[in-house]
């Protein structure tokens, strides 16, 4: 084997290493997007603008902490297909990624339906 035949070969190895990473690359990307499309398509077409201005309208401040600033709407059941109104509350989002760390959930799904449950039957 020549020294250009050694030069040769090594140059193949990192092209076909740079094409092994593009075509890497290429795949986490298309992953990626899959996995947003698929997020995009958990929510029903019924959870609208006007959907959440009702329930923030209704609720009026977040109902853990009060707040009335960078308000959002809160599946109770996790269940992003649902909207019905006594399905959802209005968190400011400090709270909603409080109430969405999955260890706490039963927790706080046990909470906001005996809360609504209550203010229902005032």
């Amino acid at each position: 084997m020549t020294f250009y035949d050694t030069v040769y070969n090594d140059d193949d190895k990192y092209v076909r290493e740079i094409e092994r990473l593009k075509k890497s690359q290429q795949e986490k990307q298309k992953k990626i997007d899959e996995l947003f499309k698929q997020k995009k398509n958990e929510y029903s077409q019924n959870f609208t603008r006007s959907f959440k201005r009702k329930i923030i309208e209704r609720d009026k401040e977040c109902q853990l902490c009060g707040k009335k600033e960078d308000l959002v709407v809160h599946h109770i059941s996790y269940n992003r297909r649902k909207t019905d109104k006594n399905e959802c509350v209005t968190l400011c989002r400090s709270c909603n990624c409080r109430v969405n760390k999955k260890s706490e959930r039963e927790y706080w799904r046990n909470y906001f339906v005996n809360k609504l449950h209550y203010q229902l039957n005032r």
